[in-house]
């Protein structure tokens, strides 16, 4: 637990400004929809993966957490816990993100996230350097990508959602645990907590900037500032320093 206490809270300063950096920062439209549905919706890597077109309703605004994808590229539905099958409330920019991807990979088959060649994701790659790199264009210090599910818990209580709603959303069975790590946003005051409807006015903004850049081929590129390299050779660190990250990209 103190672990987990430690990561929120060494990344919870920026967090609203860098998620914004880091849906901008997306390489494609596909990535940008699943960073949203982790940092936006609370769900798992491996659930955010398997999720498929048959459990997302733009009619009702949610999305049933019913499979999720393995390690071993095995789609299974059952899930981590019994509370793991539920149903996550769908914000604006995750809906318009999956919108945006439904006629492009709808055609491709039954799940939402896949790559270009209609193959799905791989968890092991995803974790590494499609994610690492993205981190890197945005300028936001190293995390695993699982912790995207930290940041969706600390929006949330910044916006003053109630703690049993926000367990629900993420499957716990109740909401000891998040009291207990989160409790600095629990107890935000109501005039500092986080707007949610200006927040995601700003997500969808820059989704928006991000998906204009990719359209005409461009790469987001900042100048290569001295904090860059930093993020380089320290926060975004690599295969050689990572050996659990060395593996091959899958075809």
């Amino acid at each position: 637990m103190s672990a987990v206490l430690q990561i929120v809270r060494e990344q919870a300063a920026d967090a609203p400004a860098e998620f914004i950096r880091l849906i901008r920062a997306a390489a494609t439209e596909a990535h940008r929809g699943f960073y949203l549905v982790q940092g936006l919706g609370g769900m798992r890597v491996g659930e955010a993966i398997g999720l498929a077109w048959t459990n997302v309703s733009f009619e009702t605004g949610a999305i049933a957490v019913r499979q999720q994808m393995l390690e071993s590229g095995h789609l299974t539905e059952r899930l981590k816990t019994r509370r793991s099958r539920r149903e996550v409330e769908m914000f604006a920019p995750v809906s318009a993100a999956l919108a945006g991807l439904r006629a492009a990979t709808m055609m491709a088959g039954e799940l939402v996230f896949a790559n270009r060649d209609g193959s799905p994701f791989n968890i092991r790659w995803q974790n590494d350097d499609p994610w690492r790199r993205t981190l890197l264009r945005a300028e936001v210090p190293f995390r695993k990508l699982s912790n995207l599910r930290h940041t969706y818990t600390s929006f949330m209580l910044a916006a003053g959602k109630p703690i049993q709603w926000i367990a629900s959303q993420l499957g716990h069975v109740g909401g000891r645990k998040i009291d207990e790590v989160y409790g600095r946003w629990v107890n935000t005051p109501a005039n500092a907590r986080l707007d949610l409807g200006d927040f995601f006015e700003q997500v969808m903004a820059s989704s928006v900037e991000g998906a204009a850049r990719i359209a005409v081929g461009k790469p987001y590129r900042k100048a290569k500032t001295q904090n860059t390299v930093a993020l380089a050779g320290l926060n975004c660190p690599g295969r050689e320093s990572n050996p659990d990250l060395r593996f091959r990209r899958p075809p």
